[in-house]
């Protein structure tokens, strides 16, 4: 069973995007701990005192204590050994001041350079979501276009066909209404049977047929086949 899942799991074919760990940030300064809060006027002015000729008459001045050391010499040696002491105190506390001063000017610099950078990062990212954002806006407007002009030739065409349409309606209205009153063979006897005195005046028989002499010639050469375009009508809408 466990060779059978090697082999599966072999045959996984690879993710398409490797994925890759971000850089560590860096990161930020931290802060000096332990620093004293005495004031840096009151250090200096010990400082002085234990460098000058007063250290030297505190030692001379210190009082002998009763015990089996009591001795100058070596009530002496302490009290020089407790002013080194301080002295040695005194320098690490100032070290830890200055240090702390320049830690947090730099810590303010690493804050305003990262501010700065965060600021140009939001930038660029807001640059590149507006310029992906007027694509779309674009690619969205030239599609809507594309749809209204689309349905404007759609109505264009539409409205072109439903014209035809009338046109060779009224055509045929127009032919059969013609028909009518056409003199054929068959119509002539009843056609030209009379002629009353409104024929004479308004050309036109009793049974309705046109006697009048004045012939449309573009009529003539539309209803045999010869003419080339249609001559202008009154529209019948």
């Amino acid at each position: 069973r466990n060779g059978e899942k090697a082999r599966q799991f072999a045959e996984l074919p690879p993710p398409r995007k490797v994925p890759v760990p971000k850089p560590a940030r860096r990161p930020f300064l931290q802060a000096v701990d332990g620093v004293p809060r005495v004031s840096p006027q009151a250090l200096q002015r010990r400082l002085d005192f234990l460098l000058s000729e007063n250290a030297v008459k505190q030692q001379m001045a210190a009082p002998l204590l009763p015990g089996p050391q009591m001795k100058p010499y070596f009530t002496e040696f302490q009290c020089w050994s407790r002013q080194l002491r301080e002295i040695r105190r005194i320098y690490r506390a100032q070290y830890l001041q200055k240090l702390a001063e320049v830690t947090e000017i730099e810590r303010a610099k690493e804050a305003k350079l990262y501010r700065e950078e965060r600021e140009r990062r939001q930038e660029r990212k807001q640059a590149h979501l507006q310029r992906i954002g007027e694509d779309m806006k674009r690619r969205a407007i030239l599609r809507d276009r594309k749809r209204i002009e689309g349905k404007v030739n759609e109505a264009i065409e539409m409205a072109r066909r439903s014209k035809l349409k009338r046109q060779r309606l009224f055509w045929f209205r127009r032919m059969e209404t013609l028909s009518k009153l056409a003199v054929t063979s068959e119509n002539l006897d009843e056609a030209f049977a009379s002629f009353p005195d409104s024929a004479k005046v308004d050309g036109t028989a009793a049974s309705g047929v046109l006697l009048s002499r004045n012939v449309s010639i573009p009529y003539l050469l539309r209803q045999f086949g010869g003419a080339k375009a249609f001559p202008p009508q009154k529209n019948r809408r």
